[in-house]
Order: structure tokens, then C-alpha cells, then sequence
């Protein structure tokens, strides 16, 4: 009896407020602060905070908003979205360092995708009343995170809601299931909890939670049976990873002095990996302080008298430096360079200037004093990083976009034609190198494990200078790093210019890690093992599913009512007493 007269004088109080305040000013606040709990819940779950358990609750307040009568569902969209920026606002503020223009366009979409799920979830609760709730968020959620990780603008796939729980990915059956099985193998059995508290006398939330509890059962099966046995195939192999801290201000226009200051500082640490015996040494991605590493260019750049003598002295000094380091210390080097195609000065109205076919963002392998002829081209360039997705294919348009928001930079990279691995001779085992983004890419990286003849290593060059002083961008990129680790079952090590360098197991597990923004050297003896995941063969199959279950949630709820079927009764908040927003227009519409 307390309970129902709380929730009389609570729809007495509300019935109030909407007399004298605007009813859509009242749905926008509702929305408004689902969205902030659910920013909160999520930032709660990412470093630096890193309370894990948090994710799949961060979903719940939208989910609860869900229930309010559509009548207003405009004004309290607006208000998911509004609230749920603030997630984005926090986690993406260091693009506003690269680009001010388009920060503010980049948060607008990335907060689109809550509200869509609320938009979507509260139509399906109008229309379809007998619709499993949880079961149906839970498809819904992931397929939406399917729809932005992967389809959209070349996908973003960072700040899942399965990633905060990396330490429980391996028996959550992440390799099989992949990231998406695991978010919806986590997410329905908690919507569905909740929704049974809420109702524990309703038959359908009791089947509900039981069908949930199952999916969880059957994740956790397959997380234990895909750990039982060691890899028949595996062979450890020591490696080294130099850490550059270079700013992105640096970076941009690096200054002869930089580029000298830079070698010595790789010079250096590999001399003392070698001295720790390592037999393989990483640079991050485009840390080669020379202007070209590939040999046909660098020939074309010596015999070309109408250059600056200095300039050529530099060119060859550096890059013969390089493959000495490599003679002199006996290791194998793995270098990130740019490469070109048919690279020339061309004398154009009494000025040189460059032209090439095609350049290209590689990992080189130099080793016995020369570059061999394995080279990676990074495959999927880094979305409004490395190409404008769609915009691209206007050349012209692109460049002005670029003068507009990202002034300095220049889109001129082209993608790999083919995925390639490196197989040093110091070694048995080969290396798959995902340049920087990639590494969030999970069907780039099975691609390039696929190609291994034998054990393999993943081996991540990326440059997080982008990052300038958040820390938060760096722990996310790690992160993706772990989750393919313990979706393919090999190791990852990652050699990131400003950090975070790291080793990692084969189950996701962070081995040894450097601190970020400082310079260091981390060696680390890796178990290279030969790819058994079900995951190479399972990919995306969970998040396509769940696209499809989501594309059903729509029509669902954007479809007419079956005929002779009753408006949804009201939510379970509606007081006893009857009590309830009152009609308007835009609810006889919906």
C-alpha cells in the first residue's frame, strides 16, 4: 500500500508539473537525464575509472525511458541525445586539438546511436506490448553497434559495451563469439534481471530471464571449451618494442634536427634490445627519420643533381644508417615508413615538385644490412585520419573539406592491393602487422593472420600522438589491441609513439606495458602460436544477426498494430489511481 500511494503522489506531482510547464520541455528533461546516467554509467566503465561491471547497465536508463508514452518522443529523443553527448564530448575531446571544426559534427553523430535505440525500443514497446523487452534491447543495442562499428563511414568500432570487460572475454567465449556475441551474450541476461525485478510475477519476464541466463550458460561453455588444450602449434620468440614520444605538432613538420634526434634515439634502443637479446625489434608506425626508406626512391632522389646536395646527403645517410643498425646488431627490424610508387622530382615552371603514383602507409622488414623486399601496406586507412569515407571519391571536394577543418594535412595515401605478413629470417614465426587503426579492424586482422604459414604474432605500429594529452584515447586503443587478442588466441605487442607500448597474451592479458608520453624500450618474450580461433571462421556472424534481429525491432515498431490488437497498457510507474500523462496530438499520431 506505501508503494501505490508513492506512486499516486508521484503521478499527482508530475500531472502538476505538466499543467504548468510545457509537456515537451517535460520530455526533453526525462530524456535528458536517461542520456547523462547512461554517459555516466559508460564513462564509468572506460579508463581511467575502469569499473567495468558498469557497461551493460549503461544501457538501462535508456532502455527505462523507453517506457514513457511516445506522445512526446521527439522532445525526449532530443533530450537521449543531448544527454548522451556528454560521453562523447569526454572520450573524443582531443580531436578538437586536431580538428575544431569537426569535433562538434563528430560527437552530434556519434550520440545519434543511443537515441536511435530509444527511439526504435519505445515504438516497439507502443506497438508490439508482448515483444520480450530485454531480448529485443539486447539484439537491438548490439546491432546498432554493428551498424556504427562497422558499416557506417568505415566503421568505428571502439567504446563497445562488451570491452570494459576484456578481463572475463576469454571464458565469455570471445573466441567465438568476438566482441558482439560477447555484448549480447552480457547485456540480455542483465536487461532481462532487471526487467524481472520489475515484474517477478510476469510469466513472460520469468521465461524472459531464463532463455537470457541460457544464452549467458551456453557463452561460457564455449569460452571453456575453446581454453581446453595447448596450441599444438607455438614457438616463443623474444621482441622488442621501441616507443617513440613525438607530439603531433612535432610530427607535422619535422625539422631536420628532429629527424636526427629521432635516429639516435632508435639507434640507441636497439642496440640495447640487442644487448637483451632480442631478435626482432618494432618501430612505430612512420617513425623512419628519413625522408625514403624503398630503395628505387632513394636511387631516384641520388642521382638528381637538381636537388640540394645537403638534402640527398641526408636522404641516403639516414636511411644507409638504418640497414647498418640492422648488420651491426644482428636483429630483425621492423620499420614504419611511407612508401611511393614511382617516385620524382619534376621540373614544373622552374620549380621542383614531387609526384608519384601511389604512397602508401607500410611496415618494412630491414635485416643482414638490407631492405628485403616483404613490405605491408596498411589496408583499411584510418576514417577522416588517413581518407574522408565516400568524400574521397571527389578529390577536389576533399581537399577543400580538408582546408576547411584539418588545415596542414593532405589525404594522399592509397590502400594496400593485397594482405601481407612478414616472415624474418632471425625467426620461425611470421609477423602480421595492423598499422594503428586497424588494430580496431577485427576482419583486417584475421585477414592478415590468415595469411601466416605457421605461428604468428600480431604486431601493431601506430602513431597515438593524435592523442596529444588524453590518455583516455590511448587506454581505449590498448584495449581494442587486448580484444583481438583474445579473439584470435595469439599475442599482440604494439610499439605506439607517445605509448602505450605493450605486450600481450594470448588470452587478452597485459603482459608488461610502458607508461605513455616518455620514450622507452620494452622486450618481452612472446609465445607465437598458430591461429585456431573459431573466431577466423565465426567474424561478424554474431553482429550481422544481431542487425538483422534489429532491422526486425524496426519494422516492428514502425509497422501497424495487428488488427484487433490493444494499445500497450500503461507502464508499470502509472500510479494506481489512473493517474497519466495526458493525450496529445503527436501520441494519437505515433
Amino acid at each position: 500500500m506505501a508503494q501505490a500511494r508513492e506512486l499516486a503522489e508521484s503521478g499527482a506531482v508530475r500531472a502538476r508539473l505538466e499543467r504548468i510547464l510545457d509537456p515537451r520541455l517535460l520530455a526533453f528533461a526525462d530524456g535528458g537525464w536517461a542520456g547523462l546516467l547512461h554517459a555516466a554509467l559508460l564513462a564509468a566503465a572506460f579508463a581511467p575509472f575502469n569499473l567495468w561491471f558498469l557497461a551493460p547497465f549503461a544501457v538501462v536508463p535508456l532502455l527505462f525511458i523507453s517506457r514513457r508514452r511516445p506522445g512526446r518522443l521527439f522532445s525526449m529523443a532530443l533530450g537521449v541525445w543531448v544527454g548522451a553527448s556528454v560521453f562523447w564530448d569526454w572520450q573524443m575531446l582531443w580531436v578538437w586539438e586536431v580538428s575544431p571544426v569537426g569535433f562538434l559534427p563528430l560527437v552530434a553523430y556519434l550520440s545519434l546511436f543511443p537515441t536511435l535505440f530509444v527511439v526504435l525500443m519505445a515504438r516497439l514497446r507502443r506497438r508490439r506490448p508482448g515483444v520480450p523487452v530485454a531480448g529485443a534491447a539486447a539484439v537491438l543495442w548490439v546491432g546498432i553497434e554493428y551498424l556504427r562499428g562497422e558499416l557506417l563511414f568505415d566503421g568505428y568500432a571502439w567504446y563497445f559495451v562488451a570491452h570494459p570487460l576484456i578481463n572475463l572475454a576469454p571464458a565469455l567465449g570471445a573466441s567465438v563469439l568476438g566482441a558482439y556475441g560477447v555484448g549480447l551474450a552480457v547485456l540480455a541476461p542483465t536487461l532481462a534481471i532487471i526487467e524481472l525485478a520489475r515484474s517477478p510475477f510476469n510469466k513472460l519476464c520469468r521465461l524472459q530471464a531464463a532463455a537470457c541466463l541460457l544464452l549467458l550458460a551456453l557463452a561460457l561453455a564455449m569460452g571453456g571449451l575453446a581454453r581446453l588444450g595447448p596450441h599444438e602449434e607455438s614457438q616463443q620468440v623474444r621482441i622488442a618494442l621501441v616507443q617513440t614520444n613525438i607530439p603531433q605538432d612535432n610530427r607535422s613538420a619535422w625539422s631536420h634536427d628532429s629527424r636526427v634526434q629521432t635516429l639516435v634515439l632508435l639507434e640507441e634502443k636497439t642496440r640495447e634490445a640487442a644487448s637483451q637479446g632480442a631478435q626482432i625489434v618494432v618501430w612505430p608506425e612512420t617513425m623512419f627519420p628519413g625522408y625514403f626508406l624503398d630503395q628505387a626512391t632513394a636511387r631516384s632522389i641520388a642521382r638528381n643533381d637538381r636537388l640540394h646536395e645537403e638534402f640527398r646527403f641526408f636522404v641516403e645517410t639516414v636511411r644507409q644508417r638504418v640497414l647498418d643498425l640492422s648488420e651491426e646488431t644482428g636483429v630483425s627490424i621492423v620499420v614504419g615508413a611511407i612508401a611511393y610508387e614511382n617516385f620524382v622530382f619534376e621540373d614544373i615552371d622552374g620549380e621542383l615538385r614531387d609526384r608519384f603514383d601511389r604512397s602508401f602507409n607500410s611496415a618494412f622488414l630491414v635485416e643482414g644490412g638490407r631492405l628485403t623486399d616483404q613490405r605491408y601496406d596498411k589496408l583499411h586507412l584510418t576514417p577522416f585520419g588517413e581518407a574522408m569515407p565516400y568524400i574521397e571519391k571527389w578529390p577536389a571536394l576533399q581537399q577543400r573539406l580538408l582546408a576547411l577543418g584539418a588545415r596542414g594535412m593532405s589525404f594522399d595515401l592509397s590502400r594496400g592491393d593485397a594482405p601481407k605478413v612478414l616472415q624474418p629470417s632471425t625467426t620461425g614465426v611470421s609477423l602480421a602487422t595492423p598499422i594503428c587503426f586497424e588494430i580496431t579492424v577485427a576482419k583486417v586482422c584475421r585477414r592478415l593472420v590468415r595469411e601466416a604459414p605457421g605461428p604468428v604474432v600480431l604486431v601493431n605500429m601506430t602513431n597515438d600522438g593524435w592523442f596529444g594529452r588524453s590518455d583516455r584515447g590511448r587506454e581505449a586503443h590498448l584495449l581494442a589491441a587486448r580484444w583481438r587478442a583474445a579473439e584470435l588466441g595469439i599475442p599482440v605487442v604494439r610499439a605506439a609513439n607517445t605509448g602505450i607500448s605493450a605486450a600481450i597474451d594470448a588470452g587478452g592479458r597485459i603482459a608488461d606495458r610502458l607508461d605513455t608520453r616518455a620514450p622507452g624500450l620494452l622486450v618481452a618474450d612472446v609465445v607465437a602460436a598458430a591461429p585456431r580461433s573459431a573466431q577466423m571462421t565465426v567474424g561478424e556472424l554474431p553482429g550481422i544477426a544481431a542487425l538483422i534481429g534489429g532491422v526486425l525491432v524496426m519494422v516492428l515498431g514502425l509497422g501497424r498494430r495487428p488488427n484487433g490488437q490493444r494499445p500497450a497498457p500503461p507502464p508499470a510507474d502509472t500510479p494506481p489511481d489512473g493517474t497519466r500523462e495526458p493525450s496529445t496530438g503527436e501520441e494519437r499520431t505515433a
